[in-house]
């Protein structure tokens, strides 16, 4: 049910961006309010916001008068009326499903992918731009890349790209190793 209700809205705003031709500025609104609902557990203040429209206790108007006010002036008029919609439905936890599936909407229209690449050490810029050059080759979008270090994997790099994954590193293949030998 929750997918379909993200389905539904996200389809719905994405039409609206595009008629309007603010498909950019909405995806960056979007991103921007996804950011303010995204817990991160190195804050404790953080998502305030989440907590705030997530909570059944208060009250509806409570809610969009926090948001019309907080919001207005920093995010288009479409993003807060996407929300006080998301809010009249009584949706408010769907909220962060519907911007995410709306961004990924815009990406697909763009062609564009996102590619995790992680890696033991900080991976050199020229590097960077050899991976998205293959993956790009590979997967006909541009590539933004986005990467983390995990120092458990000793030396080289793994990829995540639109359920693909592509691991060279030491220990995947020392992994392969061992299975092929087994």
């Amino acid at each position: 049910m929750a997918e379909l209700v993200s389905s539904r809205y996200s389809d719905a705003f994405f039409d609206l961006g595009l008629q309007n031709g603010q498909l950019e500025r909405f995806a960056e609104d979007a991103g921007l309010v996804l950011s303010m609902l995204e817990v991160n557990e190195n804050d404790a203040d953080s998502s305030g916001l989440r907590d705030f429209l997530f909570h059944p206790q208060i009250s509806e108007d409570s809610k969009i008068g926090v948001v019309e006010a907080s919001l207005k002036g920093k995010v288009c008029d479409e993003i807060v009326g996407l929300i006080v919609i998301v809010i009249k439905k009584q949706r408010e936890r769907e909220l962060p499903a519907v911007l995410t599936a709306f961004l990924k909407k815009v990406d697909e229209h763009n062609e564009l992918a996102e590619a995790h690449v992680t890696s033991a050490v900080p991976i050199d810029e020229g590097r960077l731009e050899t991976i998205r050059g293959i993956l790009s080759e590979k997967f006909g979008k541009k590539i933004v890349i986005k990467t983390s270090i995990d120092q458990e994997l000793v030396g080289g790099f793994k990829v995540l790209i639109q359920g693909y994954s592509f691991d060279r590193t030491i220990k995947g293949s020392l992994n392969e190793l061992k299975a092929s030998i087994q």
